[in-house]
């Protein structure tokens, strides 16, 4: 069964994680 779709809000924050093989950073951002 798929999860329920995301409710998007403008101006909300989300905690976003996505890692590469051996755990290591798949992209950098300088915030």
């Amino acid at each position: 069964m798929a999860r329920p779709l995301r409710i998007a809000l403008a101006g909300g924050r989300y905690h976003v994680t996505a890692r590469g093989n051996e755990r290591r950073a798949i992209f950098r951002d300088d915030v």
